[in-house]
């Protein structure tokens, strides 16, 4: 496969070459000799032919029913059930983006699981009626799709996140085009080879490859609405570029996410759940914890139990067995991470070094974990900057109220596991955390395709991915019948008298 130029764009239901010399390649982060593949960048021109293209087919789909359109996304769902293909989706990601094998098994059912859950809306009621003030008029709220979806999406989760964003959105009417990321080309090609076995109509599901400047002209182009997963910068980015062309944006983005460990927590719990919250995916999660808020009655036990934990992570290749940790994405994360790193040395009390490990041929890198002061929180770069790796502080408290004080003193507000054995203390904690997602008793990470992921602040912007995005891809419209041949307005207006 090394330097095979791939057919990367899917568009009208047939996969197509971009007429582009800007070629770019997409590398094992495991091993960096191996390249998986070469892709072309698609051009502006083409961008609105694909555009148009997605808008005329977006009037034939949405006239189709509801339950007829989810025929599709079922059949999606069925071939997305198949054992050889599972293991063969698995595959190309775990060399694509360096997630262990077993973790990417577990994203392609997560894809399967959101079209099941997609069709199982397909039958139920949508819009709503309302009772008029006036006796001759009945009102009502009505759905209708935005027309033509840009999703663009991230490189960690290269295969349920397009599915968490595309499913929604066609089953509700409309078109959609897809801009990967430039990381992870070939996972997305592989996936839309089964899109493709769907046999939707033509059009109505699109893809095409590129990187910044791809998505720059896509969201610059003629779409209808936008739904974004990644960084904020981009975020804020696209949300500028939008409120100037009148569209509406979905945007979830990072965190500065944090668990917090109470003095009546079971320990054992608490050191796993915290360890796999920094360490699953290499840190690489918008959900990753990156602070660790603790009690100061069990801050010690806590803390060696921690060390200990992380230390038994096996860090190597996806493929192999036990691995928790794979390699982080590209150099400039390598460079990002390393960036905070060196800082944590200098400014924190270093517990675990986090450094290369294993050959040159792979970025791998070990877990940072560092203990900070309490009042560091306020100002300090290591506390309110999102990482994207293997780097957690550990902030010491003195009791619930400075531990949700702590939490809550940053920018970002995405994700939270709490642990404690106290039913009063969960509940003040579910309240009081300004966060979208929270979790007791468990790990900061693992969303649900039923429920509503996205942050506050700067997490993202009111408009929560899963199966929450069927509430964003829609316009709600007000329609009031009137009967009868006399006007009657619902405050008397047209009675001089009352007017």
């Amino acid at each position: 496969m090394s330097g095979e130029l791939i057919l990367g764009n899917f568009v009208n239901g047939e996969f197509v070459t971009p007429k582009n010399n800007l070629v770019f390649k997409s590398l094992n982060p495991s091993n960096i000799e191996e390249c998986l593949g070469e892709f072309l960048a698609t051009p502006e021109e083409e961008i609105t032919d694909v555009v148009s293209s997605a808008k005329k087919a977006q009037l034939l789909w949405s006239k189709k029913s509801q339950p007829e359109r989810a025929e599709y996304i079922l059949k999606l769902a069925k071939i997305l059930d198949n054992e050889t293909v599972v293991t063969h989706l698995a595959t190309v990601m775990a060399k694509e983006c360096g997630k262990p094998f077993i973790e990417c098994v577990g994203e392609v059912v997560e894809a399967r699981h959101m079209c099941e859950h997609m069709a199982g809306y397909s039958r139920q009621h949508y819009g709503y009626m309302f009772p008029s003030q006036v006796d001759t008029r009945e009102s009502e709220v009505l759905e209708i799709p935005k027309g033509v979806m840009a999703c663009i999406t991230p490189w960690n989760y290269p295969m349920a996140i397009p599915v968490w964003h595309m499913m929604p959105s066609v089953l509700k009417g409309n078109t959609v085009i897809l801009k990967p990321s430039e990381e992870t080309p070939l996972c997305a090609q592989e996936i839309f080879k089964y899109i493709q076995k769907a046999n939707f109509p033509p059009g109505v599901i699109n893809m095409i490859q590129g990187g910044k400047t791809t998505g720059k002209f896509l969201v610059e182009n003629n779409v209808d609405a936008i739904i974004f997963t990644g960084s904020t910068n981009v975020a804020q980015k696209i949300q500028a570029i939008a409120i100037q062309k009148g569209k509406t944006v979905a945007c979830e983005t990072g965190g500065k996410n944090a668990m917090i460990v109470c003095d009546d927590a079971n320990l054992e719990l608490a050191i796993e759940s915290t360890a796999l919250s920094i360490c699953k995916t290499t840190g690489q999660r918008c959900v990753s914890a990156e602070r660790v808020i603790v009690m100061e009655n069990i801050y010690d036990s806590f803390k060696k139990g921690l060390v200990e934990k992380i230390k038994s992570f096996k860090i190597g290749d996806p493929f192999e067995k036990e691995v928790l940790m794979g390699p982080l994405i590209n150099q400039n994360a390598v460079d990002k991470v390393t960036k905070y790193n060196d800082l944590a040395r200098s400014e924190g009390r270093v517990l675990l070094n986090g450094e290369r490990v294993g050959n040159s041929k792979g970025y791998f890198i070990s877990t940072m974990l560092y203990e900070m002061d309490a009042e560091q929180q306020r100002f300090h770069n290591l506390l309110n900057e999102e990482v994207f790796g293997p780097h957690a502080a550990i902030i010491k408290v003195k009791n619930l109220e400075e531990a949700i004080k702590i939490h809550n003193d940053t920018d970002f507000g995405l994700s939270a596991g709490y642990l404690t054995t106290n039913i009063d203390t969960a509940r003040i904690l579910e309240k009081e955390l300004k966060v979208g997602v929270g979790y007791l008793n468990g790990p900061c990470i693992g969303a649900e395709v039923q429920l509503p992921f996205g942050g506050l602040k700067l997490s993202g912007n009111g408009n929560p991915s899963g199966g929450y995005l069927l509430n964003f891809v829609v316009h709600h419209v007000a329609r009031t019948r009137c009967y009868g041949s006399k006007i009657k307005t619902a405050y008397g207006i047209e009675d001089p008298k009352k007017g």
